[in-house]
């Protein structure tokens, strides 16, 4: 007896669920070839300006550094929504163009749409350094304005933003970072990471005494701070201290010994074969040169 051959689908409902498939990741593709064949498709079935559509496409031709297109894109929209224009403020701080996010805003602010905590926190990614300090200090007033310290990704990019304006924007993180009431290890880690950068150290080591838990990250940061400030012995107490040493830790120390010349060759190389025992993949990459440096 014959088999009945099996039915297939319709050929349009395979397409439309591989183009619905694609649409879906679509803000996380990288290779141009492929989204140049998705936006071909999205102006193909009108969806440009679907609300949907348009910060996927927008965040999709960022990723591939083609902003003329995600500008272009934007534009189409008559009415952008919170979503889009975060989404185009985004791609103007990953693509190293903040006082573009800063005129996107501006001009959210005209249209009369309501920034919400994502725009703020890009925003913040966009601040680096002590000319950024009264643009900081403005974001900080509207989340009070707002109440946004609920959201605790809010008052963390405000200590990591503050902590690379100078001096006066540590001031200001260590006030963020005191009256917060609740703080995860991503806030300490950042109140870390800018006390060392402003040579505070011994604020600096109190805020990781008193973290409740520490990661490689806490780990890495205090120990990176005393080994560029000099203070060696700390350095090696700190490092014998870590729980899980990775590529980071082992290389941050070696580095110091091989520039100070502190340790003889046969020590170095006790050093490598130990760190040979571990399984990073990057050892090669990141550990070899320096113990070259030192020989």
């Amino acid at each position: 007896m014959q088999m009945p051959a099996p039915i297939r689908s319709p050929t349009w409902f395979s397409r439309r669920r591989l183009f619905e498939q694609k649409l879906a990741d679509l803000h996380k593709c990288k290779d141009l070839n492929q989204l140049k064949q998705a936006h071909a498709l999205i102006y193909k079935y009108n969806l440009q300006r679907d609300p949907f559509v348009a910060p996927k496409l927008v965040s999709a031709l960022s990723l591939c550094r083609q902003m003329a297109l995600a500008i272009s894109v934007f534009n189409q929209v008559e009415d952008p929504n919170v979503h889009l224009y975060n989404t185009l403020i985004r791609a103007h701080v990953q693509n190293s163009q903040p006082a573009k996010s800063f005129e996107i805003y501006c001009e959210m602010q005209k249209s009369g749409v309501l920034p919400d905590n994502f725009t703020y926190l890009f925003l913040l990614k966009a601040c680096s350094g002590k000319d950024w300090l009264k643009l900081v200090r403005m974001i900080h007033a509207h989340v009070e304005k707002c109440s946004l310290y609920s959201d605790i990704f809010v008052p963390n990019s405000l200590i990591d933003a503050y902590s690379k304006c100078g001096l006066m924007g540590i001031r200001a993180a260590k006030k963020v970072y005191n009256v917060m009431e609740d703080r995860d290890v991503v806030t300490h880690n950042s109140m870390i990471s800018g006390l060392m950068k402003a040579g505070e150290l011994t604020e600096a080591k109190k805020v990781f005494d008193e973290m409740p838990e520490r990661d490689r990250v806490s780990w890495n940061t205090i120990l990176d701070g005393y080994v560029k400030a000099g203070k060696m012995d700390v350095a090696i107490e700190l490092f014998e201290k870590i729980p899980s040493r990775d590529v980071v830790s082992w290389s941050t120390l070696i580095s110091v010994f091989t520039k100070q010349q502190t340790l003889s060759s046969v020590e170095q190389k006790v050093i490598a074969c130990t760190f040979l025992h571990h399984p990073f993949p990057r050892f090669e990459s990141a550990v070899t040169p320096l113990l070259l440096k030192g020989n």
